[in-house]
């Protein structure tokens, strides 16, 4: 290695600009580490709203879960519904015709009653005009 002989003068510029250099270089560096800082800042915003989407993501996903079990429990209790409609349905019909069955059957009580009601207001008749007397 060679060493090189320089004038005082020229040491002195040389060493004037590189402490404007250093200067320049402090404040890059000023400014990346604020830059720095800001995007640190910016992570733990984005980690925190990531962890609250995840929360929000589990409570979703729990709430879905169990409006599943509710609709599932509803279906359920709708195609219970659904037989005993078809079993009440069945009753009402097996009611309806026992029920016309019954005024069927009352028709010709009623009937017979009315002809043997006429029967006994003929015999009526026929005995006040035989004009029994005791």
């Amino acid at each position: 290695m060679t060493t090189k002989r320089v004038s005082y003068t020229e040491a002195m510029k040389e060493n004037e600009s590189m402490k404007a250099n250093i200067a320049i270089l402090r404040k890059e560096l000023g400014d990346l580490k604020k830059h720095a800082s800001v995007l640190e800042e910016a992570k733990t915003a984005l980690e925190d709203k990531l962890s609250a989407a995840e929360a929000d993501s589990k409570v979703k996903a729990s709430r879905i879960a169990s409006l599943e079990r509710v609709v599932e429990r509803e279906s359920i209790d709708v195609v219970t519904l659904e037989k005993r409609l078809t079993e009440q349905d069945v009753q009402i019909e097996d009611i309806a015709v026992k029920n016309s069955t019954l005024i069927a059957k009352s028709l010709e009580q009623e009937k017979r009653a009315e002809q043997d009601l006429a029967a006994m207001n003929d015999m009526l008749h026929e005995l006040e005009a035989m004009d029994i007397s005791f």
